[in-house]
């Protein structure tokens, strides 16, 4: 999507999390209410870290609201830095190529909260499309 960014530039960013979902970014992974998303267009080994000093980071989206990633994670300023964006800075979708991978709900969940370790789900998410 086209969006118009916290600086009043315009940008563009993958949109992945629609209103009313919570996002978390945990131990380099996002997971959209708890489900882990796979986003196999980004290179090999790229990690989605709100920053270095924090392991997890929530994100509550209400009504209206958006959560957009850039590709170049290490270095795109994107909703991990500026917050949800609101429907009404998102200007344009942009079309993608034809044969594009899109990213899709592999069969992990979240861990609780104080454990450590993700658990698989049942086997109809693995193969569920996000978009």
């Amino acid at each position: 999507m086209l969006i118009q960014d916290d600086r009043n530039e315009f940008a563009v960013k993958r949109v992945v999390g629609m209103p009313g979902e919570t996002i978390h970014l945990w131990r380099g992974y996002v997971f959209i209410d708890r489900k882990m998303l796979r986003e196999p267009y980004l290179p090999k080994h790229t990690y989605t870290c709100p920053s270095q000093e924090t392991e997890i980071c929530v994100f509550r989206l209400g009504e209206e609201q958006y959560f957009v990633l850039g590709d170049n994670r290490a270095c795109s300023a994107d909703s991990r830095s500026y917050g949800p964006v609101e429907r009404s800075k998102i200007k344009s979708r942009v079309p993608l190529p034809d044969g594009f991978v899109r990213p899709r709900f592999v069969a992990y969940t979240l861990p609780e909260e104080g454990k450590r370790t993700i658990r698989p789900l049942s086997g109809e998410c693995a193969t569920m499309s996000r978009f």
